[in-house]
């Protein structure tokens, strides 16, 4: 009995605090939206984990591509629940390939925070550049959307499948 009550205990107490340390411990978060584009696309960023305003934190996050020392592309605002999102336009005469972006915070003496930078990657490619996501819709809710799609599609087909083995195999009234 003591054994599945200290099991419980474990379980119930210990187990979900050490999960909330480790979740917490893995820092910024980044998400770009589309993910790839020539020059001029218009590149959603969202995040989290960031530090909101205090009397220590630099404001704003500061937005770069390629290293943590680059020019930053735009400085975005931390809401109050710790989150960002803004957008910015790949840089004309960004040579095609692959890049990462980072998301920075800084003390107000200039130390990098931590948790961060955190990085997304982003693919430049060659041609002009294509329309952006239209606000409130990321495309990975549209693959989302299409893999539902798709699903449904296979069930349904397997579906037609058994009813048609199944009335072609039951014998006839007659």
């Amino acid at each position: 009995m003591r054994r599945r009550v200290g099991l419980f205990l474990f379980i119930g107490l210990v187990l979900p605090l050490t999960l909330a340390a480790n979740a917490h411990a893995q820092g910024a978060v980044l998400e770009l939206t589309p993910s790839s584009g020539p020059p001029g696309t218009v590149i959603n960023v969202s995040g989290s984990g960031f530090n909101g305003s205090s009397a220590t934190t630099a404001p704003g996050v500061q937005i770069r591509l390629s290293t943590r020392d680059a020019e930053p592309e735009k400085t975005a605002t931390v809401s109050p629940q710790n989150t960002i999102s803004d957008s910015f336009p790949i840089p004309a005469g960004t040579a095609p390939g692959e890049y990462l972006v980072l998301a920075t915070q800084t003390s107000i003496r200039g130390a990098h925070l931590f948790g961060t930078p955190a990085r997304a990657k982003l693919r430049v490619t060659a041609g002009a550049a294509a329309a952006s996501v239209p606000p409130g819709r990321s495309t990975s809710q549209a693959t989302i959307a299409v893999g539902g799609v798709l699903v449904a599609l296979i069930l349904l087909a397997g579906a037609t499948v058994a009813v048609r083995r199944r009335t072609s195999d039951s014998p006839s009234g007659s």
